[in-house]
């Protein structure tokens, strides 16, 4: 019997944000409270030249239900509010035979539609699309808001799943009636899917992903800081109520007693750390594989992670250029599409988002693009490919000489300079950080073509809140996970701090 040297209310393993959300919030209602992440855990990744943020994807969620939940029961709402704002310049979307450039709001969307496809009957079909996305946002916002979506049940109960599937919409929606299948105006409500939700775009129900085109449409906006300010917020709230984060730590077995998981042990410690709660928060299939092979834990999940299937990855490449370099036409968001046949039957794959930052220090611009890639795609010389794809299609012409430094925690090749040299000397345990996973259940139709894994497993004290619990539904389901899982672990407490959904 290891002996435990500590012990814990609540252990959460892993770094993504439902599990550091649920740890704020448990620790908020009194319970002592340890986050052992498996990445760093403010969302900033200091490999680079400077430190970059490593999740840079927009938080176009606004006032969420569940996002106002969350902060209104830390105390930080108002804050968090408050740092919501449209993001600088415009949407550029590079098409293989057409570019739209779209300003805040899509306000001169007319003007594009009739540039790029006159008389193609585009606005009678956007209009048709903001209805339905409209109407389909409401219908999330008023599910999200219910007790009963983010209960200790939550999305996974019968009686939930019940109700909330007589007011889904079927998957025989069409919102852009007017226009053939395959015209690609039509990837204008789609592009941002695999950007903003975990699930593959072929298995997303129609009516989360028109919600996620509505907010992407009336914007895009994300939160000052980015999720590094997001996660900070959750952070400050975890260390002021006692809770710990330790990312030294090691995780060599978890111990499971009489159906329970009764600690965690580590490598170079003698004693153990006792928990009356565990939290996985990460990928199953990734614990399992790298962190926690010998757990036992393979068919505690509710759904296999063999029936969950890696679709396409995240890559995302960091980007010192020369103010030269990046034409003074280009701001915002770039969204490229190498082509656009079966774009959705393949996930969005080969598909690029360009942040371009509209500032210029020391006469360079910084960009950060994430690149939606297959799993099975060589990482090796994947900078240079997509630069020259870029390069080829007018988005970053002629870019080659200009590129200053350029750095990616997913490919293991460090800072390398213009001509693809390391700038500075890796560690030699250096290892590529996973990138973040799309992907699609096999056998079957995600829950509510939104879920994937319960939070509730089959140990009675042990949870799963990761970016595939609810993955349909982006940073959202994450917050809605975390309000179930700390549901399920600790009440709220009564009077100051109790969440007020519709208050302001």
């Amino acid at each position: 019997m290891v002996s435990t040297s500590n012990f814990y209310d609540l252990i959460v393993l892993g770094s993504d944000l439902a599990g550091l959300a649920a740890a704020a919030l448990v620790a908020r209602r009194g319970k002592r409270v340890l986050v052992i992440p498996l990445a760093p855990i403010d969302g900033v990744d200091t490999g680079g030249p400077e430190p970059v943020v490593s999740e840079p994807t927009p938080i176009v969620f606004g006032e969420s239900p569940p996002i106002r939940r969350v902060f209104d029961e830390l105390g930080v709402w108002q804050q968090v509010r408050r740092e919501r704002a449209p993001i600088r310049g415009r949407l550029h979307l590079a098409l293989p035979d057409h570019r739209l450039d779209l300003s805040s709001g899509f306000r001169n969307l007319r003007a594009e539609l009739d540039r790029e496809w006159p008389g193609a009957r585009g606005l009678q079909a956007w209009a048709e699309h903001q209805r339905l996305s409209s109407g389909c946002h409401e219908l999330w916002e008023e599910i999200l808001a219910s007790d009963l979506a983010v209960s200790s049940d939550g999305f996974f109960d019968r009686r939930a799943l019940s109700k909330i599937a007589g007011q889904l919409p079927g998957y025989d929606l069409d919102d852009m009636a007017p226009l053939a299948e395959d015209h690609p105006m039509r990837l204008l409500g789609q592009v941002m899917l695999p950007w903003l939700a975990n699930l593959a775009p072929s298995q997303l129900g129609p009516a989360a992903a028109l919600r996620l085109a509505a907010l992407w449409d009336a914007g895009p906006e994300d939160f000052a800081g980015g999720m590094p300010r997001m996660r900070g917020f959750l952070l400050d709230r975890l260390t002021t109520h006692a809770g710990e984060v330790k990312p030294s730590l090691r995780v060599a077995e978890l111990m499971i007693h009489r159906g329970r998981v009764s600690g965690v042990a580590f490598f170079g410690k003698r004693g153990a750390y006792g928990c009356e709660h565990l939290i996985l928060a990460d990928d199953p299939h990734y614990l399992l594989r790298e962190v926690i092979p010998t757990s036992g834990l393979q068919g505690v999940f509710g759904l296999s992670p063999a029936n969950v299937e890696l679709a396409a990855q995240r890559y995302v490449l960091h980007l010192d250029i020369d103010a030269a370099g990046v034409s003074p036409a280009l701001d915002g968001i770039v969204v490229h599409l190498g082509k656009t046949e079966g774009w959705v039957a393949r996930h969005g794959i080969g598909t690029s988002y360009l942040r371009i930052d509209p500032t210029v220090v020391n006469d360079a611009r910084r960009l950060v693009l994430t690149r939606i890639i297959d799993p099975r795609e060589p990482l090796e010389d994947l900078r240079e490919r997509v630069l020259d794809e870029l390069d080829i299609a007018g988005v970053l012409p002629f870019v080659g000489p200009h590129v200053n430094w350029s750095y990616s925690a997913h490919d293991g090749r460090g800072v390398l300079d213009r001509r693809g040299r390391e700038i500075s000397e890796r560690a030699p345990d250096l290892r590529p950080t996973p990138m973040e996973s799309i992907v699609l259940r096999r056998g079957g139709e995600p829950v509510l073509g939104v879920g994937l894994y319960p939070h509730a497993t089959e140990l009675r004290n042990l949870y799963h809140a990761s970016r595939l619990t609810l993955p349909g539904l982006g940073l959202e389901g994450e917050l809605a996970t975390a309000l179930a899982v700390a549901g399920s672990i600790a009440a709220p407490l009564r009077g100051r701090g109790r969440p007020r959904i519709f208050g302001r």
